[in-house]
């Protein structure tokens, strides 16, 4: 965005929908701040941003305490914070040729500015930004010629140590200045006559790439999904199996096949990250299935995914959008939960008519693999990664298996009987929440209201001295499913409220909801009721007889919600133990 764009942008105002911050920082941010402002008007937001004072950066910060009353804080660090010599006020302090020392002496000055800074930021709740130092030094510290890049090396470092210690804090967002400024040379991201006409080295094109990504981090991202089908044929690999033949197709890393071994490269990538795989193919399934069985011709062939990390195998002459149709009734998706990727432009055009909400992607030639995966990390972004994303295609067999066992007992009941469920619950705190925030976020179907939580709303959430987070892990004869459900409860006298109870489909009429309402009687044995809310999406239809099968009784509407009450509290319909 061009600064002429963002000053007109900037002007724009929306009351209605004001969102505060602050600035602390060591420098001037008169254009980040219009610039943020602009690609708020975008989205009709309007930030209302405050700047620390000029050389204050230490004040500001030990003062957040006392000024807790902003939604967001952006924190913009520099090489001159830690290291004054590395500013214009202390440039002749030291010759050229001691820059060589200099990672090595500044080691211990990172650590402490660091661990300072830390100190400092656990002061607040509020989401914290953290830009590490992303300016390489005054152009008289790097020669032109010079074989010291300190700058990066020293950047490098403390981007590091940043991310080393943010773990320990949830609020706190180290950006990717890497990332963010892929598009600049170093060159153009510092601009020295501004430093001295306004107080900041920082260029505007430098500026609006800074708050472009703020204003991405802050805005509703899109619901991740949570499938890649894919095809086979000149798609996941090069030639057509059932003409060339087993020995005829290759994902080979060289020439023409590159992009095939990038794209299943990735689609690696994504299924450590949870995403589960699936194959739709129109072949016949023999003949992909002896490829899958026979390691040494895989191998050779360069295919690096196995049968044991698909979920499910399609291999039919049936319509592809019939193919995945069944693939999600399987699985216990939704069809926008899945993305579709296929080099063949009318199976596109076929799912696309018949299964809209499915995202069709056209795997590409060659030399543009490169858009489809950026492509699909829009629809796959990883913010965090639990042992259940790792564990989720074991899962799904486990899930598949358990299925499979089901199909054995004359009725469900001895099924259930069977599996030796146990549930084990707990209450979250906010240092234990990312698996819980994880499922309230993502669960569709079982989903009392469907409502989405930023990471700052959890855990005041959590804070509050009457509201709980609990969540529940299932385990059974099969295997540990992980946690699968999540309930968000206050209680307020002797009544708890049910905000919101999650259920992961797969572990779907196991009769684990009611097992879960019957720990919580337990865990608040002083309550005399129970009252939750029922609100449809469009999407949480299962959940719908979820209050009337545990004898809740409805006592309201107000608008889209539905209100139930139980006074009885007495949940024993199920074959699970609670541990």
């Amino acid at each position: 965005m061009k600064y002429s764009e963002a000053l007109r942008l900037a002007g724009r105002t929306f009351p209605d929908n004001l969102v505060t911050c602050r600035v602390i920082s060591n420098y001037q941010f008169d254009t980040f701040r219009t610039f943020l402002r602009a690609y708020g008007a975008l989205n009709q937001v309007e930030y209302v941003v405050s700047e620390s004072g000029y050389q204050n950066f230490w004040n500001d910060l030990f003062r957040l305490e006392e000024e807790d009353s902003f939604d967001f804080y952006i924190l913009v660090c520099s090489l001159e914070d830690i290291l004054p010599h590395f500013g214009y006020r202390h440039i002749g302090d030291w010759n050229y040729a001691e820059l060589s020392e200099m990672p090595d002496l500044a080691g211990d000055k990172i650590d402490e500015f660091v661990a300072n800074l830390f100190t400092a930021l656990s002061r607040t709740k509020k989401t914290v930004y953290l830009v590490p130092p992303f300016l390489d030094p005054p152009p008289l510290l790097q020669p032109k010629g010079s074989r010291y890049d300190v700058g990066s090396e020293l950047q490098v470092h403390v981007h590091s140590v940043m991310l080393r210690e943010s773990r320990k804090l949830d609020h706190i967002v180290v950006l990717n200045t890497a990332h963010i400024f892929a598009s600049l040379s170093d060159r153009d991201r510092r601009n020295d006559k501004l430093l001295f006409s306004a107080g900041s080295p920082i260029s505007a094109a430098a500026a609006s790439e800074l708050a472009k990504a703020i204003h991405e981090l802050q805005s509703p991202r899109p619901e991740r999904k949570k499938m890649v089908i894919t095809d086979l044929d000149n798609t996941f690999w090069r030639g057509i199996i059932g003409e060339d033949g087993i020995t005829g197709i290759s994902a080979l890393p060289e020439g023409d096949t590159y992009h095939h071994h990038v794209y299943q490269k990735f689609l690696e990538l994504l299924q450590s990250e949870g995403v589960l795989l699936a194959v739709c193919s129109k072949n016949n399934p023999g003949d992909v299935e002896e490829l899958f069985e026979n390691s040494v011709l895989m191998q050779e062939a360069g295919v690096r995914i196995g049968r044991e990390k698909f979920v499910a195998v399609s291999c039919s002459w049936e319509p592809k959008s019939e193919q995945i149709r069944k693939i999600c009734e399987k699985c216990n998706l939704l069809p926008s939960s899945v993305v579709f990727v296929d080099d063949n432009p009318l199976e596109i055009i076929d799912v696309q008519q018949n299964l809209p909400d499915v995202t069709c992607l056209q795997f590409p030639e060659s030399s543009c693999i490169h858009e489809l995966i950026a492509a699909m990390r829009e629809h796959f972004p990883l913010t965090s990664l639990t042992e259940e994303d790792r564990m989720r295609t074991y899962m799904y067999k486990l899930k598949q298996e358990t299925e499979l066992k089901s199909k054995a007992y004359a009725s469900h009941t001895d099924f259930l009987k069977d599996l030796a469920m146990r549930l084990r619950c707990r209450i979250v705190g906010a240092e234990d929440s990312q698996r819980a925030f994880q499922l309230i976020n993502k669960v569709n179907q079982f989903n009392l209201t469907g409502q989405r939580f930023d990471k700052n709303e959890w855990l005041r959430y959590i804070a509050s001295e009457e509201q709980y987070v609990a969540a529940g892990q299932l385990i059974d004869c099969l295997g540990d499913h992980g946690e699968i459900i999540v309930g968000m409860v206050r209680k307020v006298d002797r009544t708890l409220y049910i905000d919101n109870l999650v259920l992961s489909c797969r572990v779907f009429n196991r009769g684990v909801e009611t097992a879960f309402l019957q720990w919580l009687v337990k865990q608040f044995p002083d309550i005399r009721e129970m009252i939750g809310i029922y609100e449809p999406t469009g999407k949480n239809a299962p959940v719908e007889p979820f209050f009337l099968k545990n004898r809740f009784i409805k006592v309201g509407e107000s608008g889209n919600r539905i209100y139930f009450r139980n006074d009885e509290l007495d949940f024993k319909d199920h074959y699970i133990t609670i541990l």
